[in-house]
């Protein structure tokens, strides 16, 4: 990680955090973003602050990479993703108004469809949060905020969550 940051308030309106308790929160390892996924959840707030969105509840940014894939993984493959701090898995979407989206129960898409663009098909069943998920989803890929973006859509491990990613010195998007 270049800078890691554990973050104690919202950033830009928005408060990102995993379910741990406060004081869990403050010792383990899955609040700690790199500094450069905060600057990209800081545009990614201007997004769901529109939507009423004031909390994401995430499963976790940073995660230490295990004894076992740290002695045969490649030098870079701490440097990306959640063992750079530079990924963050957000599960649900609390608003302000008390209502919230949850991706699992909510984004009701089918492994293998695209989720954004001309292609893309509709959820089902098609439901106000379904919607609106889908919304924010296709609002962040168009924003060009993250250079991988992986919904439910993509695989069935994905299928509880958005998964957000910065890859420093690329310029390449990919969502699924």
């Amino acid at each position: 990680m270049l800078e890691p940051i554990r973050l104690d308030g919202p950033v830009s309106g928005v408060t990102y955090r995993t379910d741990y308790s406060d004081r869990e929160r403050a010792k383990l390892p899955y609040d700690v973003f790199d500094c450069r996924l905060v600057v990209a959840l800081s545009d990614l707030s201007a997004i769901l602050r529109t939507h009423g969105i004031d909390e994401v509840r995430l499963f976790s940014a940073w995660r230490p990479p295990s004894k076992s894939s740290a002695k045969t993984a490649a030098p870079v493959a701490t440097e990306t993703g959640h063992p750079g701090g530079l990924a963050a898995d957000l599960r649900l979407f609390k608003k302000s108004s008390g209502e919230s989206l949850e991706v699992e129960k909510d984004f009701h898409g089918q492994i293998g469809a695209t989720p954004c663009g001309p292609a893309a098909e509709p959820p089902s069943p098609s439901t106000p949060a379904s919607l609106e998920l889908r919304a924010i989803l296709c609002a962040v890929a168009d924003a060009r905020i993250f250079h991988v973006l992986l919904s439910p859509d993509f695989n069935a491990p994905h299928r509880n969550h958005f998964h957000v990613e910065v890859r420093p010195g690329v310029r390449w998007l990919i969502v699924r």
